[in-house]
């Protein structure tokens, strides 16, 4: 296990979680494989906020609504489901060694919301792209 699949799996509230690079190239995992073709696609969510919210995120084999998109800081979150049985997704990106992106990908269910997930995830993304 790579040093950062033990973070990803020490932080309870992600029910599943990636972390890859501006290459597509996953540095870590818990809870479920992102496929190759779902990167790619994530790779490409800061390019464009009406294609990116029109379209939604898919991960892990589900497609995500967005509704929110942000430059800077760079996050794309959104959901999918009802209140009783959604699913919370956010996708954050931050500048690792060189000013290359590195990518944090996580799903979240109920009792954690965006308004607990994001900022533990802002700090954790902050925390890896220092350690690259």
């Amino acid at each position: 296990m790579t040093g950062i699949s033990a973070k990803l799996k020490s932080e309870q509230s992600f029910a599943k979680s990636v972390v890859f690079g501006a290459d597509g190239k996953v540095l870590g995992n818990a809870g479920a494989d992102a496929s190759s073709t779902e990167i790619q696609a994530l790779l490409k969510a800061f390019d464009d906020r009406d294609t990116t919210v029109g379209s939604g995120l898919t991960v892990f084999g589900n497609n995500f609504e967005v509704h929110r998109w942000y430059e800077d800081p760079a996050l794309v979150y959104g959901r999918r489901g009802d209140a009783d049985s959604g699913e919370g997704v956010c996708l954050a990106k931050a500048k690792g060694s060189g000013d290359k992106p590195v990518f944090l990908l996580a799903t979240y269910e109920y009792p954690n919301i965006s308004a607990k997930v994001i900022p533990v995830m802002q700090e954790l993304i902050s925390e890896i792209a220092q350690d690259l």
